[in-house]
C-alpha cells in the first residue's frame, strides 16, 4: 500500500483532525428535509446496505483497494472500515469482492493506531486465516499504549515524531473498541490495559459530563477540549467496555446459587453524567458541540459512535429521542443514488456501521421496573455473545413500564428479578405483549424456592386461564439453534396456554454467568438464552429493530365478517394472533377484512351481526340447557361454530364430540364428502382454495385425507368439527405447539370456512 508521507508542515493540520488526515474547508452536514422521505422499515435499510456494499465494491481496483480521497476521514483506513462495514452488514466472508477487500488488508502496512484497530475490528471473528493477524495487531497496540493510559496515532504519524507525548479520544477509543473485540473472541488483553484506559479516560471528562478531544499534554493545553458529541459517545463506549472488562473484579466471585448483594453498573456516575450531556445536547443532524473547522465524514463517524454506544448501553431513547429511528430516518433520506455518502467509501463504510447498528434486531428487550440490583450486564454480554455465535449484530435494550411502545421493538422480554417481591411489570401492557404471540424470560431470585408459584398468581391476574408447563425433552428451547446436552440443562419450568409456553422460568442462577459473560465457563446458559431468542422470532432472530414497529394493522376495507370467541368453561383466549394472521391474508387478495369481537358469553342471547364463532380448548367443558338453547338460536337465525381442537387436547375433544352430538340431537354427524364445496373452494364463483388433495396425520398418527365433520341446519352447513387445532396452526406465535396441520393450509382452510358462511350457503 502506498502510504502518503505528511510534511511537518501539515502537523497543526494535522492534529485539528479527529483522525490525522488534512482539514479542508467546513463541509455542511446533509440536511434530510432537502431530500426526499425515505421510508423507515426494515426492509428499507437492508436495501440501502446492499445498495452502499455495491457502491463499495464498485470502487475496488484489481488488487481490491479502495481509493483515498484526499481530506477524508480515515483515509488511510479505507480498505479495513470497508471491510468492517461490510462483514456487519451481512456480507459474506466467503464472497469474491469481499475475500480479495481482505487480502489486501492482510499485507497493508500498518502503522497508525487506527487502521490496525479497524484491521482487530475485520479480523478478529473470521477464524484462523485471519487470528494471526489480529493477535499480532492486538500485541501491536498493547505495545502503542502509553503510560497516561492513552493512545496516539503511532510511528507512521510525522505528529508522534514531533510530539511523542500525543494522545486523543478517538484514537485511544478505538484501540480499546478493538481490544475489547479481541477479548470476547479469545485473545489475551491484559487487565493492566483496561485499568490504564479507565485512568486516561477518567482524567478528561468535564464538569457538564462531557468529553473533548483529549487530556492536558504536560504543560500544553488539550485540543479542543470542550465537550462534544463524537467525544462524548466515544467515551462513553470505552467506560461501557469497561465496565464488561473491569467491573466484575470488584465484585464478588459468581457461585451459582450463592445470593449476591447488590451491585449498580461499575463507573455508573461517569456514565450517567456523560449520558446526561448526550441526552441534553442530542442531534443527529450535526456533531453537538463541534464548533471547530468541520471535515467530510465527520457526521457519520459521529453516528457510528452514537450508535455503538446506545448498543453497549441497551438504550431504547436517547433522553426522549428515538435515536435508532432518527439515525435511519436521517441517513436513508441522504444516501446518493450510487449507494454512497459523500462519494466517500470511508464516509459510506461509516454510514453502513451506523445503520447496521441502528436497526440491529432486539435480541433481549429488558423491562427493568426499578432500579436494577441485580446484574446490570446481563443482557448485554448475550447481546454480545449472540451477536458472534450468529455472525450478525443482536441487540438488547432496556426499558421501563412506563414506555410500553417499546414492547414491539423486540419479541422476546427478559425480566431480571433481583428481589423477592414481584416486579411491577406484570401488567396489562405485558398481558396484551404475551396475548399477541410474544415471549418473556425471567430469571428467578437466588434464594427464593417459592418465586415459580408467586410469578405464576401474579401472571393470572392479568392471563386468567395460564398456568404451568413443563418443558419436554425435545423442547426447541433445547435445540431452536443450540444443542444442549440433557445433563447440562438448566432448571426451567414454563407458564402458558394450553397450546404453548409464554414465559420461561430460570429457576437456576443464570443472570451472575451472564452479567459476567462467562460464556467459556457455561455456555449452556448462552445457548439457552440464544434459542429463546431464535424461537421468539420464529426460528431465527427477528429481522430488525424496525420490523415488529412498522408492523402496521391492514387498511380499512369495504367488507368486514366479526368473528367471536365461544366463551364457555377455560381457555376462552388461546391462538390470540389467529384472526390477525387470517386477516391479513385474506386482504392481499380479497377487499374483505375479519374482525374479532369480544367473547361471546351464551348465557345471554348471542349477537347475529358475529359470522362465526370459535370454540376451542384443552379441558372438558359442559354447556348447560339455557345456553345450548341460546347457541342454538344463535345458528338458526343464520350464525355458524366452529369447534377446534388439538389431536392431544383428549378432554376437550370428547367435550367438543358431545357438544356437535347434542346441537344435532343425533350421534356424530360423518365426515365431509370430498366433493363438498367448502373443501373443493368451488363457492362464490370459486374464490375458496381446493383443499381436496390435502392429507393429514389421524388420531393414530397414519396419513389420511381431510376429516372435517359438518352438522347441517336447513340444509346448510353450521358447526363444524375440525381435530387439527386449525387455530393454533393458523396463529403461528412462537413456540406454539406443532398442529398436524401446516399453518398455511389451515388458513387456507379457515378462510374457506369463513367466506363460504358470510355468503349464506
Amino acid at each position: 500500500m502506498f502510504v502518503r508521507t505528511l510534511a511537518a508542515g501539515l502537523i497543526i493540520a494535522l492534529s485539528l483532525s479527529a483522525w490525522g488526515q488534512s482539514s479542508p474547508a467546513p463541509a455542511a452536514a446533509p440536511s434530510p428535509a432537502s431530500a426526499p422521505a425515505a421510508a423507515l422499515t426494515d426492509l428499507a435499510v437492508r436495501q440501502s446496505l446492499d445498495k452502499a456494499a455495491a457502491f463499495l465494491y464498485s470502487k475496488q481496483d484489481a488488487q481490491g483497494a479502495l481509493p483515498h480521497p484526499a481530506g477524508s476521514e480515515l483515509a488511510q483506513a479505507v480498505e479495513p472500515l470497508a471491510a468492517y462495514a461490510l462483514l456487519q452488514a451481512g456480507q459474506s466472508s466467503q464472497e469474491q469482492r469481499l475475500l480479495k477487500l481482505l487480502a489486501y488488508v492482510k499485507g497493508q502496512p500498518a502503522e497508525l493506531v487506527y487502521v490496525r484497530s479497524l484491521r482487530v475490528l475485520a479480523m478478529a471473528g473470521l477464524g484462523e486465516d485471519y487470528r494471526k493477524i489480529a493477535s499480532d495487531d492486538v500485541a501491536w497496540l498493547l505495545r502503542e499504549q502509553q503510560k497516561t493510559g492513552g493512545w496516539g496515532y503511532g510511528p507512521q504519524s510525522p505528529l508522534t515524531a514531533q510530539r511523542p507525548e500525543w494522545t486523543d479520544a478517538f484514537n485511544s477509543s478505538l484501540a480499546v473498541i478493538a481490544l475489547a473485540e479481541a477479548s470476547d473472541a479469545g485473545l489475551a488483553v491484559p487487565m493492566q490495559s483496561w485499568s490504564l484506559a479507565e485512568v486516561y479516560f477518567r482524567g478528561f471528562q468535564n464538569a457538564d459530563g462531557g468529553w473533548g478531544n483529549q487530556p492536558a499534554l504536560g504543560k500544553t493545553l488539550p485540543q479542543r477540549a470542550q465537550s462534544y458529541g463524537s467525544a462524548t459517545a466515544a467515551a462513553l463506549i470505552v467506560y461501557h467496555i469497561l465496565a464488561d472488562k473491569l467491573g466484575i473484579i470488584r465484585e464478588p466471585p459468581y457461585e451459582p446459587g450463592k445470593p449476591r448483594l447488590p451491585s449498580d453498573l461499575a463507573y455508573a456516575d461517569r456514565i450517567a453524567k456523560g449520558a446526561d450531556w448526550l441526552a441534553n445536547n442530542y442531534d443527529v443532524r450535526e456533531v453537538p458541540g463541534y464548533v471547530w473547522l468541520a471535515q467530510p465524514g465527520q457526521l457519520y463517524h459521529y453516528l457510528f459512535l452514537l450508535e455503538r454506544y446506545a448498543a453497549l448501553a441497551g438504550c431504547d431513547r436517547i433522553g426522549a429521542a428515538p435515536h435508532a429511528q432518527d439515525v435511519c430516518r436521517l441517513l436513508l433520506s441522504t444516501q446518493a443514488p450510487d449507494g454512497s455518502w459523500n462519494n466517500s467509501p470511508a464516509d459510506t463504510a461509516l454510514a453502513m456501521l451506523a445503520l447496521v447498528q441502528a436497526d440491529a434486531p432486539v435480541a433481549f428487550n429488558r423491562l427493568q421496573p426499578g432500579k436494577n440490583l441485580g446484574d446490570p450486564r446481563d443482557a448485554a454480554s448475550l447481546a454480545r455473545w449472540l451477536s458472534r455465535s450468529l455472525g450478525r449484530p443482536a441487540a438488547w435494550q432496556v426499558f421501563t413500564p412506563q414506555n410500553p411502545k417499546a414492547y414491539n421493538d423486540g419479541p422476546l422480554l427478559y425480566l431480571n428479578a433481583a428481589e423477592a417481591d414481584l416486579p411491577a411489570g406484570i401488567n396489562a401492557d405485558f398481558a396484551r405483549f404475551i396475548a399477541g404471540g410474544g415471549m418473556c424470560v425471567v430469571q428467578a431470585p437466588v434464594g427464593y424456592p417459592k418465586y415459580v408459584d408467586s410469578l405464576l398468581q401474579s401472571v393470572r391476574k392479568v392471563l386468567p386461564e395460564y398456568r404451568l408447563r413443563a418443558l419436554g425433552e425435545d423442547h426447541p428451547a433445547w435445540n431452536a439453534r443450540f444443542a444442549i446436552e440433557a445433563k447440562a440443562r438448566p432448571a426451567v419450568m414454563g407458564i402458558g396456554d394450553a397450546c404453548r409456553v409464554s414465559i420461561f422460568i430460570l429457576q437456576d442462577d443464570l443472570a451472575g454467568a451472564l452479567h459476567r459473560g462467562l460464556w467459556n465457563t457455561y455456555p449452556q446458559y448462552f445457548q439457552l438464552m440464544g434459542n429463546l431468542a431464535c424461537l421468539a422470532g420464529g426460528g431465527e432472530l427477528w429481522p430488525g429493530r424496525l420490523a415488529r414497529r412498522q408492523d402496521n394493522p391492514p387498511a380499512q376495507m369495504p367488507r368486514q365478517i366479526n368473528l367471536a370467541r365461544l366463551q364457555v368453561g377455560a381457555d376462552p383466549g388461546l391462538c390470540p394472533a389467529a384472526c390477525d394472521r387470517l386477516s391479513r391474508q385474506l386482504s392481499r387478495s380479497l377487499p374483505i377484512a375479519l374482525k374479532e369481537l369480544a367473547p361471546a358469553n351464551p348465557d345471554n342471547p348471542i349477537d347475529p351481526a358475529i359470522r362465526m364463532l370459535w370454540m376451542t380448548g384443552s379441558r372438558a367443558v359442559k354447556l348447560t340447557d339455557q345456553q345450548l338453547k341460546n347457541l342454538r338460536d344463535y345458528l338458526a337465525g343464520g350464525g355458524s361454530l366452529l369447534i377446534d381442537h388439538m389431536p392431544d387436547h383428549l378432554q376437550f375433544a370428547a367435550t367438543a364430540q358431545e357438544l356437535l352430538s347434542d346441537l344435532a340431537g343425533e350421534k356424530l354427524p360423518p365426515p365431509l364428502p370430498r366433493n363438498a364445496p367448502v373443501l373443493t373452494g368451488e363457492f362464490g364463483g370459486g374464490i375458496g382454495a381446493d383443499l381436496t388433495g390435502l392429507k393429514l396425520p389421524g388420531p393414530a398418527g397414519q396419513v389420511q385425507e381431510l376429516q372435517l365433520r359438518a352438522w347441517s341446519l336447513n340444509g346448510r352447513p353450521t358447526v363444524f368439527l375440525s381435530p387439527y387445532g386449525l387455530l393454533c396452526a393458523a396463529d403461528e406465535s412462537p413456540g406454539n405447539d406443532k398442529s398436524p396441520c401446516p399453518g398455511e393450509q389451515a388458513r387456507k382452510l379457515l378462510l374457506n370456512l369463513l367466506l363460504f358462511e358470510d355468503m349464506g350457503h
